[in-house]
């Protein structure tokens, strides 16, 4: 391995853990503020509003709502 990718992959291993001591708190805050209470939907133009705000898809989800 050359001394330039061994430094490379010291400074993204520098770089994840800095991140890790930062955003661990504030995740951490996050869990502990919610209260995991269900989100209620009265039509289906208000689902897909909520649905829209969140990047994940589960098609078994899709069908049971739907």
């Amino acid at each position: 391995m050359s001394q330039f990718y061994e430094l490379l992959l010291e400074v993204r291993d520098q770089y994840t853990e800095i991140l890790m001591q930062k955003w661990v708190h504030v995740f951490q805050e996050i869990f502990e503020a919610d209260d995991y209470t269900a989100i209620l939907v009265r039509d289906e133009e208000e689902y897909y509003y909520i649905v829209s705000k969140f990047p994940y898809i589960d098609e078994k989800l899709e069908k049971v709502c739907l």
